[in-house]
């Protein structure tokens, strides 16, 4: 348990100081710009197991906030919900899983833009996250099987994310479209024991945090766009 507590102060540790550098970061002046954002989630996962991975597409739909630091610099926060996880298939043991997670991520970047009524932007930053459900779902040795893997899934994910985008200005909306890679930073698995079931039929299967461990990671490809306020 003081492990598990450990590991959980550690992560809300690390989520205030996101926090206190945004509201350090964000000036008293200057424009800000809010709006929409939604595209397509191509995630996968890195771990240490023999199968061979191949990525899942999920879709992320949230907001915008854009503060402006300089005329070429800006600070963006885009809060979303989001679907991540990745497929695995292990040959030698006629094995497939499927995960399949959705969390609430806010992605908080620094980006670097430049042009006129057309401007393309690099960005990169941390991102934090807030898992909301996390299932398996697969094949052993052709029986399908499924298990709801909450009990054994961390609560909160830490990342980085790197890209940019193009974005084009016309009277008072700015539209973009942005692409971007985002690595998780967090051991998403937590350990303990799952209900592994198909059909009628049910095992309990042991995970380890550290033998079962793995990272999300993936390709966001968006389309959004922002309006000014005040």
């Amino acid at each position: 348990m003081e492990g598990k507590d450990e590991s959980e102060m550690r992560h809300t540790a690390l989520m205030a100081t996101v926090f206190l550098l945004i509201a350090a970061a964000v000036p008293a002046s200057g424009q800000i710009r809010v709006g929409l954002v939604s595209g397509a989630s191509l995630g996968d996962y890195h771990s240490d197991d023999n199968a061979e991975h191949s990525l899942r597409t999920g879709f992320a739909i949230g907001g915008v906030v854009d503060f402006e630091l300089t005329e070429m610099v800006r600070l963006r926060l885009e809060p979303m919900y989001i679907q991540k996880g990745g497929k695995g298939e292990d040959a030698s043991i006629q094995e497939k899983a499927t995960l399949e997670s959705s969390m609430i991520e806010i992605p908080v970047f620094v980006t670097l833009e430049w042009g006129e009524e057309t401007r393309p932007y690099l960005l990169a930053g941390p991102t934090v996250a807030v898992m909301l459900a996390s299932d398996l779902k697969g094949e052993l040795s052709g029986i399908p099987v499924q298990a709801d893997m909450m009990d054994v899934t961390e609560r909160f994910e830490l990342g980085f994310g790197v890209g940019g985008g193009l974005s084009h200005s016309s009277e008072r909306v700015d539209a973009f479209i942005e692409g971007r890679y985002v690595w998780g930073i967090s051991n998403m698995m937590k350990g303990g024991d799952v209900t592994l079931t198909s059909g009628s039929l049910s095992t309990v299967v042991d995970f380890d945090k550290d033998e079962d461990w793995y990272k999300y990671r993936g390709m966001q490809i968006l389309v959004g766009f922002t309006l000014p306020v005040g």
